[in-house]
């Protein structure tokens, strides 16, 4: 299988380092308007092409995937692209900046009988997977409420960058820095979501910065299979984190997905204050083999920071091979994305009511 990828900015590194380490993958060429990046990827990673154009690129390598790690705006424009050269196409989130262009984009690799994965790659954490199929097996009972808790550090290198810049292409997306995120703590909620849901969102921006917004809470309500979510993203707490928690008719699951654990909380099985003493001692030995298996992964190489993006790659490319759906199903492609766009409507921008906070409702029905 060949693979190309267009764009060579930070994230894109992390594919070249992913796609070389899967057998029977070929990265055969590497694309961006800008000649240093691409050299500078070339020396170090050995890249046998490189590209400033992108036609030249699908007409003369032929690949069989695209990762498309550009900003947004291009999105669509490479996926249809890159799909009418025969590519399946394999995007960094968001998937598209507009629900219309999500529906576009489908329509047209449906057309074309292609696949679409988004790189949400948190979602094939080994903490999340594990949690994902104790709950498709059925021992949460019904979801009854999912708490997503996403953070990003506005005060990093690349946040600092964004907030001093106007024209920078994330504080120009509909929904800020949230946009260019929100796939992350959506991805565990949409696979349990039907399609009659609403949305609530409100949005602040705490430091004045007065370029983005930086803190977003968000409450989702499915109406058909009676399911709350909340969804917080936050640029304002430390120590950074990413977790989920579920909630069932039986258990609950709260999964860490920086230190990569699973706790499970369940009712006791002695009654009164013993029986609460003895959970934690369950919970104990649970943790105590989640260390050792991490750690095991990691001294054998198992485990690296991008292991999940890899297991992601490698789950879309045996779909294409197998003609199997892709990884991450077109529902929830849809759903996210109009999650993500209603909730832009809903927040406007720092500069639109002198800094102050924006709520609202829209209905997903």
């Amino acid at each position: 299988m060949k693979v190309a990828i267009v764009g060579a900015g930070q994230i894109a590194e992390a594919h070249i380092g992913e796609v070389m380490k899967i057998q029977s993958v070929e990265l055969v060429a590497l694309c961006d308007l800008l000649e240093s990046p691409l050299l500078a990827l070339k020396e170090k990673y050995a890249i046998p092409s490189t590209y400033t154009d992108f036609s030249i690129l699908l007409e003369k390598m032929r690949p069989d995937v695209v990762h498309i790690t550009t900003p947004p705006g291009s999105h669509l424009f490479l996926a249809k692209q890159a799909i009418e050269a025969g590519a399946h196409v394999y995007i960094e989130k968001p998937l598209t900046v507009t629900y219309a262009e999500t529906e576009e984009l489908i329509a047209f690799a449906e057309g074309h009988n292609k696949k679409v994965c988004i790189g949400t790659n948190y979602f094939y954490s080994r903490a999340q997977q594990h949690a994902t199929k104790r709950i498709v097996a059925g021992e949460l009972g019904d979801i009854t409420h999912i708490d997503s808790f996403f953070s990003y550090d506005l005060q990093g290198i690349f946040g600092r960058q964004v907030t001093s810049n106007p024209d920078h292409w994330i504080a120009k997306l509909p929904g800020q820095i949230f946009q260019n995120n929100l796939n992350h703590p959506l991805a565990p909620i949409v696979p349990y979501l039907s399609d009659d849901f609403s949305v609530r969102a409100w949005a602040d921006d705490w430091t004045g910065n007065g370029v983005v917004f930086e803190e977003l809470r968000a409450e989702i309500i499915d109406h058909k299979n009676k399911l709350t979510a909340y969804v917080v993203f936050s640029s304002n707490v430390k120590p950074g984190a990413f977790r989920v928690s579920y909630y069932g008719t039986k258990k609950a699951f709260f999964i860490n997905n920086h230190n990569h654990t699973v706790i499970e909380d369940q009712p006791a099985t002695l009654p009164g204050t013993l029986g609460q003493i003895l959970m934690i001692r369950k919970v104990m030995k649970s943790l105590s083999r989640q260390f050792w298996a991490n750690l095991g992964s990691f001294v054998f190489g198992k485990k690296t920071f991008f292991s999940d993006m890899n297991e992601l790659f490698q789950d879309f490319y045996r779909a294409i091979n197998e003609n199997k759906d892709s990884p991450i199903p077109v529902a929830d492609l849809r759903k996210a994305s109009k999650i993500i766009e209603e909730i832009n409507r809903q927040i406007g921008r720092p500069a639109e009511d002198n800094n102050e906070s924006q709520s609202g409702e829209v209905v997903g029905r």
